[in-house]
């Protein structure tokens, strides 16, 4: 079926080209459904009505000045403009609010669009009516609504909500908005366009959608910008676009909605991309464009026409292309009984003419059959189903990836972006941060806090933590929340809010105020004003700070005062002020004591106020004094009618706090608060049981009447645990069970009654037997405990108390303590498996209650528990990265167990555990193992005896690919504990020679190594047979390390070598080439040479992981450390072992001699650079600098190498080191501890210079023959979860001049050491002694002359002034004017608290320009 009309190639003047027909009235009632004609009557009705209104309107107000406005205004809303207008919002760092303005633009041409479609109403007809427009096409749609005003109400309801909420804005400027709204919306009436009706329906459905995208887009855009976004987005859109109805007419707005649609799709999915590349970020944020005020009018000129052109060369360039790809690939012309439609004629029209009088001739307009409108092949299904139609979803998409990726882009390389600030420099570019730029960043912050506009000032103060952060220098802190304090005088109380945030925010850059006093009175100034909200601001204030306020009593005379005050807030402000004050400042205790309990004992008080009172008594605590009177307090509030469950419960908190020796609970007291434990409120009981945990029975045996009370307390407690028992396993409270057993075992054991079975082991140890037999599914979930305790005691297999005899286990009741803390810890842990932590919880409480009890037999049947748990988790395949909840059950019950007694029956099991799955276990047995606390015990000979076979077995294996998981696991943990039972002998030290264990693991590893390659490398039967007989991968490493530490190189080579590297990353195949080459060169037995060249190729290897970003610095220097002293040997073997001498032997001694001496400083470098390596490979450094220093010493006492040196001087030097070669040469066999394959965690120093000598701008220029000032200021970063040998206490910094700059790289071992033996020589500079007779020298005298000096280190941070004397050049050149170019060098070192210097680093060269002339 021929369209009604046809479209031109461009979108924007698509409709001038057309010849509309619309269809009769009788074909849209055969066509629509019911209640759509009656919609579509009920509006062409009314259209109708106001014909005539419209007409005299026309006739009296048209004028040709008037036709221009309205056609101006008109020509706001066609595609030219959203075009150009819409970019440019997103170009300027629009952000969330553009993409929200242009959502909602483009989706009021939809909305409008779909009920244009549905209800099919037609304009006002011409003539009567003249419409006046300069693009007829728009005639051609239908009516109702008007688009224009659908989209202008919804963009200046959006527009205007941030005006007035975001923005501060004045209200004339929103009605200014508003009026031009209004004359576009008055202009479609005047231009005959629409009629009142489709007027009134676009403002409906414009406010309808201002508000649906007001209160919701801020969750779209978040969920548009997460992983999935795109998809969520292409969803909606599929939505959208399958629905739009299917009008008669060939009406265009399909078009639009397409259009229109689609660009939100190009935005969501450009925001989406933007929001993955980080350095297209500005100032931290990612979704929106990198744009500031302070960006140069140029670049901003520059940005619009990139993004203009950007936009209008793809709409341009890439609809031909993209619309043959989608009509030759990706469309299917849709065949149905159309072709019996007779089209429509018409007679041609000019679409050039401004007004257009005539209606378009209808000819005669055939109805669709039924079939026809099954398939939609009528009215706007032609132009939707169009190749061309379908094409405009990707080009018009393309807008939004053009406005944010490609734009950016294209900012980014042309430097079109504004100056990164502190938070982009911090993640990019360290070394562009300096002291200069963090003052700049604090002076435009309070700047922005100074303007008249609350949303900026509440961004700048929420910008201050931040820079504290990033430059956390004292004298900025202090500066910066001086300013605070001054912004916080004279602002407003939303402004003061968000000041007291920071305060709270920044707690820990505080105390480097030295200006306290001063902040103080700013901030006392609001508290005594006559604001009741700002003084309340004034309190939080000084809480948020109390760390430096608390110690005033300025501060803590104002905190009293406000507790006088009738105004809830202030209140509350106070009690919190205090509870925080009283943190940092006892004192402050007795000067609020008074206020406090008569505040916590009013009853008309609110609860949370009463709680945080009675909370913060709790540090009454060091005070015995108020001890006893809060004692009493506590007493009273407890039993007072009025006081209620939440006053209760912080009442018994803090009466936990304040029990000690000298005020233990009493016994009546313990008898009240037990009453409470059998409460329906949790927090109620595990208060009260907490108290009560406090409680000591034993001290109150002796009094009158305590039998009974104490029975009391008793029967109350069992009570509790058997209404626990009752419950199903979900309902079961560990913390009241826990709780409740161990005050119910303290009683117990304090009573001594050995007549039976004591109740709470009893329920403890029936309670882990239910714990296990649920675990291991013999037990039904479905059965609660004291139903398996009835029918165990039917059965008899209930514990009955073995011997009833009451025999003390010394020692026992010592770890009570330690258990008891190690039980809270693991209450914290991951409960997502909860018969596994209620398995093992209960283990540990049968733990407590026995050591509570003192007795023997029940000690041996806790162990026994011990013994089973254990069994039990090691059938649990468990990772050993996500084991840290059982890490540290097998730690605390193995050294209970090995306190109670050495041959404990867990260590018995301990070789049937070696095939767990449980990586945990295996890690803890090999510990153990390691560990030597099983040497001379039966267990350690079977375990000795259990590891030997394991691992003869498998080095005599045929069938590798047959062997079970759990013996593939047992044999790789048996090896382990050979090779660790290898490193050391008995008492601990190294062994020289190799242990049998070690051989024996060795050998079998090699065997199955050769059975590993003999297939082929990479083929599916090797890797299936790596993968049945291969070490577990949380084994491998380990494996590798310690046939490492035990000098096992074959082993090594072999390991790797079988290992299949094809599936595995491109760095790990790098690290085990590294390992591979580095053991064929320890086994290397062609001499030096070959050696050095495999030494070479694993340096190689390690170089490409630096490249990479992988930190093996350590390994690098090592290697290179090694290859030094093998070359090293191997030239002083050939000069002693050379004949005759001649001039060249004095060239050959000089390099060797220098050389020995370098290599002193290389493995003194290793020592001091890495604080954390383990003792082995310290021992080798140690023994390769004693090695240089002998040789060194005994070429050196027969003259200077490097000035007399004859003949004779080379051949003592000869004969010298001959006699020490036999001496030396076992410091070249390396011995290397097994943490050498890992990255010892090393101390950081970063440092920068005032003045920054960093600059690119200009370089610093002093005179000569002065001393030129510096101060060198920095962080020291401490590796997390380590201890360090010594805590660090202060820096050193080494500083001297050079001509040359830093020449290496951190990779070159031998330049580093040169210029760490360089710092090492540093001495002190003293400023009296620089005198002009210093200055004067040569200046050979001033280069490479290093000068220390030293500071404090204040936390994290140090701040080191050094002066650094510079050449005389007038003595050197004479009386010209001259400029030389130097190098200032930088290096530092940490010193520790017990002395020991680390020169960690770093080393840093900067250039500077010494002058003569008055010019510098």
């Amino acid at each position: 079926m021929p369209p009604r009309f046809q479209l031109d190639e461009d979108d924007d003047s698509a409709h001038e080209a057309a010849v509309f027909v619309k269809a009769p009235d009788h074909a849209y009632a055969a066509v629509y459904s019911p209640l759509r004609q009656r919609i579509r009557q009920a509006v062409v009705r009314e259209v109708e009505r106001e014909m005539p209104v419209l007409a005299a309107i026309q006739a009296k107000y048209r004028s040709p000045l008037l036709d221009h406005v309205f056609i101006l205004t008109g020509m706001l809303g066609n595609h030219a403009f959203f075009m150009i207008a819409l970019p440019f919002l997103h170009l300027f760092g629009g952000g969330m609010f553009s993409r929200g303005l242009t959502f909602v633009v483009l989706w009021s041409i939809y909305f409008s669009g779909w009920v244009k479609d549905y209800i099919s109403a037609p304009r006002p007809t011409s003539p009567p009516i003249a419409q006046i427009t300069r693009s007829p096409a728009h005639t051609f749609e239908y009516g109702f609504p008007s688009s224009h005003t659908t989209y202008v109400v919804a963009t200046i309801l959006y527009i205007s909500h941030f005006m007035l909420y975001h923005w501060a804005t004045s209200l004339t400027s929103v009605l200014m908005f508003w009026t031009v709204g209004a004359v576009i919306v008055v202009g479609r009436i005047y231009c005959g366009l629409h009629s009142f009706v489709d007027v009134a329906g676009g403002i409906v459905i414009g406010t309808l959608e201002a508000l649906a995208f007001i209160r919701f887009y801020p969750q779209l855009d978040a969920l548009l910008l997460s992983t999935p976004g795109p998809l969520y987005m292409a969803a909606i859109l599929y939505v959208a676009l399958k629905n739009i109805p299917r009008a008669l007419d060939l009406c265009p707005c399909c078009i639009d909605s397409y259009c229109a649609t689609s660009v939100t799709l190009g935005l969501a999915l450009g925001t989406w991309a933007h929001a993955r590349l980080p350095f297209l970020w500005w100032n931290g944020v990612s979704d929106r464009i990198a744009w500031d005020v302070s960006l140069s009018p140029f670049k901003s000129i520059a940005r619009c026409t990139i993004g203009l052109a950007l936009v209008v060369a793809w709409k341009l360039l890439s609809k031909k292309p993209v619309t043959a790809i989608v009509q030759d690939y990706f469309f299917e012309s849709v065949q149905s009984e159309c072709d019996d439609i007779k089209p429509l004629t018409s007679d041609d029209k000019d679409v050039s003419l401004k007004t257009t009088e005539d209606p378009p001739d209808q000819t005669d307009f055939k109805i669709p059959s039924a079939s026809a409108i099954s398939e939609c092949c009528y009215g706007t299904h032609e132009l939707m189903a169009s190749p061309e139609n379908i094409a405009r979803i990707p080009i018009y998409a393309g807008i939004g990836i053009m406005v944010y990726v490609v734009a950016p882009v294209l900012f980014y390389l042309f430097y079109l972006n504004p100056i990164p600030p502190m938070s982009v420099l911090s993640q990019f570019s360290p070394e562009a941060m300096s002291a200069d730029w963090a003052f700049k960043q604090m002076f435009n912050l309070e700047s922005e806090c100074r303007t008249q506009i609350p949303a900026t000032q509440v961004h700048a103060v929420g910008q201050f933590p931040k820079l504290f952060d990033q430059f956390p220098f004292p004298t900025l802190v202090n500066s910066a929340f001086l300013k605070l304090g001054d912004l916080f005088r004279s602002s407003s109380n939303t402004l003061r809010y968000h000041i007291a945030q920071v305060f709270q925010t920044s707690q820990h850059h505080l105390p480097q105020i030295t200006h306290t006093e001063e902040l103080l009175k700013r901030v006392l100034v609001v508290l005594y004003s006559n604001d009741p909200v700002a003084r309340a601001l004034a309190l939080r204030l000084l809480g948020n700070g109390s760390v430096v306020f608390a110690k005033y009593p300025e501060a803590q005379h104002g905190v009293l005062l406000r507790f006088q005050s009738a105004h809830p807030l202030e209140i509350a402000a106070a009690v919190q002020t205090t509870e925080r004050m009283l943190k940092y400042s006892p004192e402050f205790l007795s000067v609020v004591w008074e206020t406090v309990i008569a505040k916590a004992s009013d009853t008309q008080m609110l609860d949370t106020t009463r709680t945080q009172l009675i909370h913060s008594l709790r540090h009454a605590a060091s005070n015995l004094q108020l001890c006893t009177v809060l004692y009493d307090h506590c007493r009273t509030w407890m039993s007072h009618p009025e006081s209620t469950s939440l006053v209760q419960n912080a009442t018994m908190a803090t009466w936990k706090t304040i029990i000690q020796k000298h005020n233990e609970l009493r016994l009546e007291d313990a008898e009240f608060v037990s009453c409470l434990v059998q409460s329906q409120l949790s927090s109620t009981c595990h208060a009260a049981l907490a108290l009560l945990d406090r409680w000591v029975p034993k001290s109150h045996i002796s009094e009158m009447g305590a039998d009974e009370i104490i029975d009391s307390i008793r029967d109350r407690l069992i009570s509790l645990v058997r209404q626990q028992f009752r419950n199903s396993p979900s309902d079961i409270d560990m913390y009241r069970v826990r709780l409740a057993l161990t005050v119910l075992a303290k009683i117990e054991g304090s009573l001594g009654d050995s007549s039976g079975v004591p109740e709470s082991w009893e329920l403890a140890e029936a309670f882990c037997s239910w714990c296990l037999g649920v675990y291991r599914g013999s037990v039904p979930n479905s059965q609660n405990v004291l139903e398996f305790i009835q029918r165990s005691m039917a059965s008899g297999d209930c514990l009955d108390g073995e011997s009833k005899m009451d025999i003390p286990n010394s020692g026992c009741s010592a770890e009570t303590d330690h258990l008891l803390a190690g039980n809270r810890r693991l209450a914290g842990m991951d409960r997502s498996n909860p018969e596994y932590y209620r398995l093992i919880s209960s283990t540990l409480l049968a733990m407590r209650v026995s050591a509570l009890l003192d007795q023997q037999n029940y000690t041996k049947a806790a162990t026994k528990n011990v013994m089973r748990t254990w069994n039990a988790i090691s059938q649990t395949f468990l990772s050993l990265n996500s084991g840290h909840f059982t890490k540290r059950f097998l730690r605390t019950s193995w050294s209970w167990c090995m306190r109670i007694n050495k041959d404990c029956p867990i260590s018995g099991t301990i070789r049937d555990m070696l095939g767990s799955p449980n990586e945990c276990i295996t890690h803890c047995i090999a510990s153990i193992a390691a560990s030597g606390k099983l040497s001379g015990s039966n267990v350690d000979t079977q375990l000795v005896t259990t590891c030997a076979r394991n691992i003869s077995d498998f080095g005599s294996a045929t069938n590798d690919i047959e062997t079970p998981a759990s013996e593939q696991r047992s044999t790789w943990t048996s090896i382990i504990i050979a090779l660790t039972w290898g490193l050391c002998s008995e008492n601990g030290a190294v062994q020289n020679g190799l242990s049998d264990n070690a051989k024996l693991a060795a050998d079998a590893i090699i065997s199955w190594s050769s059975r590993i390659c003999s297939q082929a490398e990479g083929s599916e039967p090797q890797l299936a047979l790596y993968a049945a007989s291969g070490p577990p991968a949380h084994l491998w490493q380990r494996v590798l390390s310690l046939l490492a530490a035990n000098g096992i190189w074959s082993a090594v080579s072999s390991l790797c070598r079988a290992t299949p590297v094809s599936r595995l990353s491109n760095q790990l195949q790098t690290w085990i080439s590294f390992v591979r080459l580095f053991a064929d060169s320890e086994c290397a037995t062609n001499g030096p040479e070959e050696y050095l060249r495999l030494a070479d190729s694993s340096l190689a290897q390690l170089g490409n992981l630096e490249m990479q970003k992988v930190a093996r610095i350590y390994q690098l220097f090592v290697v290179q450390l090694r290859r030094e002293v093998t070359d090293l040997l191997n030239g002083w073997r050939r000069f002693c072992l050379a004949g005759s001498l001649h001039p060249s032997s004095i060239v050959s001694a000089r390099s060797l001699i220098s050389r020995t001496l370098e290599l002193e400083h290389q493995a003194r470098l290793v020592a001091h650079r890495f604080m954390t390596i383990d003792c082995t490979t310290r021992n080798w450094l140690c023994n390769v600098q004693t090695m240089s220093a002998s040789i060194s010493a005994a070429a050196s006492k027969n003259g200077d190498y490097q000035t007399h040196l004859s003949l004779q001087h080379v051949a003592d030097i000869k004969s010298s080191v001959s006699a020490l070669m036999q001496d030396v040469t076992g410091a070249a066999v390396i011995r290397l501890g097994s943490s050498f394959f890992s990255m010892p965690p090393t101390p950081e120093i970063s440092i920068e210079t005032n003045p920054d000598m960093d600059a690119a701008e200009s370089t610093v220029t002093v005179f000569s023959g002065t001393q030129f000032h510096l101060v060198v200021e920095g962080f020291l970063h401490i590796p997390t979860k380590h201890r360090l040998p010594a805590a660090p206490a202060r820096v050193l910094v080494a500083a001297w001049l050079s001509r040359q700059p830093r020449r290496s790289s951190d990779q070159d071992l031998h330049m580093c050491a040169r210029y760490a033996a360089t710092a090492q020589r540093a001495s002190r500079f003293t400023p009296n002694e620089a005198a002009e007779d210093v200055l004067e020298h040569s200046e050979k005298l001033l280069w490479e002359k290093g000068i220390l000096f030293d500071t404090k280190l204040d936390g994290s941070y140090f701040e080191c002034p050094c002066v650094i004397p510079t050449p005389s050049l007038q003595q050197i050149f004479g009386h010209y004017d001259t400029n030389i170019a130097v190098h200032v060098h930088i290096y530092c070192a940490l010193v520790d608290s017990v002395g020991q210097t680390w020169w960690i680093g770093p080393h840093k060269s900067y250039p500077l320009v010494i002058s003569t002339t008055s010019r510098s």
